[in-house]
This record gives structure tokens, C-alpha cells and sequence, in this order.
């Protein structure tokens, strides 16, 4: 029975024990910044993009700004709108890293990256990863990147500061038939012309006629 009534007086003290232990212990720090991880248009390298609803585009992701000694291992993962943009592929430029982990999901792209052993340190602005998309429906929407981790060759962790790309869609714009347009207007170009032809030859006559003979000197 004695061990049944402190049984209370114990929990409680257990309770008071991990609370200061959780006072005691420093949180976490947050990774610092360093270098970029930039979602982009692969020709203008700008981060708004125009597309045609229907369309297909690209998008290229980038690693700028790295310091020395180098990134040796990252890992990035990027949203969009599946409603919006339609995944079609993706082509892999790996500078020498391996692709450890991969993950394609209808509105998510999951990437690790980390070069080979002895490890060496990757300074270089660098393009890694090329989507491919289809503009499904009009609207803006984004292509962001929702994390990113990266670890120095001499094991410093760190993130990236994230460059995200928006996508504008527009409806398709209506295209012209010209040479349908030609064909359905033609017996209308055909009598205005006839009739303008018979016009001009009227003025014409009109306008000898009223000068006379001429006169030899």
C-alpha cells in the first residue's frame, strides 16, 4: 500500500526532473545560410515564367554561391500546383555527385546528391536538375522549394537561401486559318474587285471625253 500512495509524489517528481532537464539543455540552433538554390527558366534564367495553357516548359535548378571547401552532400525538395502544372520528366546533370535518393511525386520533386569517396569539395555555379511540365489549366502558381540541407566537405551543415519560380498560364489564343479565311472571302474579294475595276474605267472615260479632241498646232 505504501508503494500505491507515492506512487502520485513520484510521477510528479519525474515530471519536475525532465522539465528542468529540457530548462538546462540549449535548443537547437537553425543551419546557416549559404549560397543559393534557384528554381529558374533554363534560357533566360529568370524566376517568373510565360506559358500557354497546353504548353510544355522547363525549369532548371541551380546551386550558386557555395564557399570553400565545397558542398560534398545536399538535398533539396520542390512544390507545385499538380492541378496546374503537370510533371512530364527530368534529366539529371550530376557533376560527378551520385544520386543517393530520389522521389517524383505529381506535385513534389525530392532530390539527394553527394559526391563520391574520398570526398571532394564542389565550389562551382553549377545547373543540377532539368523538370519538364505541362501547363494544364491558366492561373499563376509557383514552383518552390520547400527544403533544402547541405553538408561542407569539412562537415559544416548548413541550408540554402531558396530563389522560387512562378509560372503565369495563359488560355491558348485562338489561331487565324489564313488560308481558309482567303478561300470563304474570295467571291466577295472577287466582285469587289470586278466592281471597282469597272469604276476606275468609268472615271476614266469620263475624263477624255471631257478634255475634247485634241488640237494639232
Amino acid at each position: 500500500m505504501a508503494h500505491l500512495e507515492n506512487l502520485p509524489v513520484v510521477s510528479v517528481l519525474a515530471l519536475l526532473s525532465l522539465a528542468i532537464a529540457s530548462c538546462l539543455v540549449a535548443p537547437a540552433k537553425a543551419a546557416p545560410v549559404l549560397g543559393t538554390l534557384s528554381v529558374e527558366d533554363p534560357t533566360t534564367h529568370l524566376h517568373t515564367i510565360d506559358v500557354t495553357v497546353g504548353s510544355a516548359f522547363k525549369v532548371v535548378v541551380w546551386t550558386r554561391g557555395v564557399p570553400k571547401p565545397g558542398v560534398v552532400l545536399f538535398h533539396f525538395r520542390i512544390a507545385w500546383n499538380p492541378q496546374l502544372t503537370g510533371y512530364v520528366s527530368r534529366d539529371i546533370n550530376d557533376h560527378g555527385f551520385g544520386v543517393v535518393a530520389e522521389v517524383i511525386d505529381p506535385g513534389k520533386y525530392d532530390g539527394e546528391f553527394v559526391s563520391p569517396f574520398p570526398h571532394s569539395g564542389f565550389t562551382n555555379d553549377a545547373s543540377w536538375v532539368t523538370l519538364t511540365f505541362r501547363c494544364l489549366g491558366e492561373g499563376s502558381s509557383g514552383i518552390t522549394i520547400t527544403y533544402s540541407h547541405g553538408s561542407l566537405s569539412n562537415e559544416y551543415e548548413f541550408s540554402f537561401s531558396p530563389e522560387d519560380a512562378t509560372v503565369d498560364q495563359h488560355a491558348t489564343q485562338p489561331q487565324i486559318d489564313l488560308a481558309h479565311s482567303i478561300v470563304t472571302l474570295w467571291p466577295w474579294l472577287t466582285a469587289v474587285g470586278a466592281g471597282a475595276c469597272v469604276a476606275i474605267a468609268v472615271v476614266v472615260l469620263r475624263n477624255r471625253r471631257g478634255q475634247g479632241p485634241v488640237q494639232q498646232a
